[in-house]
């Protein structure tokens, strides 16, 4: 059995506690230790919600591992992201159930103790510092920015290097207090990021002809979307222009179109780009020049690709961290390479 994943490149461009110029080099043997930590982390829990993770950058979701493999330097990690727009979540699990790829399976049936949501996937060659999210094409998004917050919440929170003080408040809460400073003084806050690979050939025309944008595009494919949800998606768009809406043309509809004149910056189409690599998997940005009507589409400055892997699921649903990364490495030259 093949699924078809959308492959995007990354590199690891942080990975250290306190401050370093811009220009740093991940140290590969950090890079590796945190990972292989963060792995025995989740490893050393019993339930699921011990592996809640918090934090901004983690927004607009809940996270939490759902399990983690490792051959040699390669890691997969699997996060469980749990949307607060109860309408983006595909799946749930049970809060109970041990983070080793084992759990049972529910869809948009959500009861008491389970977690609705949906998975995300990466593999991490940390020799090369390199890290790929491996989306299932069917999912939304492919939750990179949650995986680079749930590594540095590992880090500040659970690795070794941080000391930390344990003690009683009055009303008997146990508080942890980390020591996040050495002892000559440095600020020991923990750094993770990875920075989106891009394709040289495309960026460089952008680069070259953004003074010549004239227009953004934005497309949203509703095709899938039941009438209801197109007629609420349609009627935002008509509302911005004043139009009046004839809900009897919704049904056929299968793409929103909205173009906007503009002037931009590079850092401004930059942006875009960025933007392009984090919407859902309907949404597309574009960019049309000074006279000329073809859309040069942003997600063609993006180092991804979509390919079929051998892999079997839990039900058709999930798969597990072990053989996706099993797969992988066996057809490792057309995955990532």
């Amino acid at each position: 059995m093949s699924e078809k994943f959308i492959i995007t490149k990354y590199r690891v461009t942080g990975c250290w506690y306190g401050r370093k110029k811009s220009d740093t080099v991940v140290d590969i043997g950090e890079l590796l230790s945190v990972m292989d930590g963060f792995c025995k982390w989740v490893d050393g829990t019993q339930h699921m919600s011990q592996t809640r993770i918090s934090g901004k950058g983690c927004y607009p979701f809940d996270v939490y591992v759902k399990d983690c493999a490792n051959a040699n330097h390669d890691f997969l990690v699997a996060l469980w992201l749990s949307s607060n727009d109860s309408n983006s979540n595909i799946y749930a699990i049970n809060e109970n159930d041990p983070p080793n790829g084992t759990q049972m399976v529910e869809k948009k049936e959500f009861t008491k103790g389970q977690i609705p949501g949906f998975p995300a996937y990466f593999f991490i060659d940390t020799d090369k510092c390199l890290l790929y999210t491996v989306r299932p094409s069917h999912l939304p998004i492919n939750g990179r920015a949650q995986f680079d917050a749930a590594i540095k919440f590992y880090m500040q929170q659970h690795a070794g290097e941080i000391q930390k003080t344990k003690r009683v408040l009055q009303d008997g809460t146990i508080a942890i207090d980390l020591n996040m400073v050495s002892s000559d003084g440095e600020q020991l806050y923990p750094k993770f990021e990875s920075t989106l690979q891009k394709v040289s050939s495309s960026t460089e025309t952008l680069k070259k002809k953004f003074h010549e944008i004239r227009k953004i595009v934005h497309t949203q494919d509703i095709s899938k979307k039941t009438k209801d949800e197109k007629q609420r998606l349609i009627r935002k768009a008509f509302d911005v222009i004043g139009a009046v809406l004839d809900d009897s043309d919704i049904s056929d509809s299968k793409r929103i179109k909205c173009e906007v004149d503009v002037r931009l910056t590079l850092e401004e189409v930059e942006h875009f780009v960025k933007k392009q690599d984090e919407v859902r998997n309907n949404e597309r940005f574009g960019f049309k020049f000074k006279g000329d009507q073809k859309i040069m589409w942003a997600d063609s400055c993006i180092d991804k690709k979509m390919i079929e892997i051998p892999v079997k699921t839990n039900d058709g649903m999930l798969i597990s961290a072990r053989d996706l990364l099993d797969a992988i490495e066996k057809n490792r030259s057309s995955v990532i390479e």
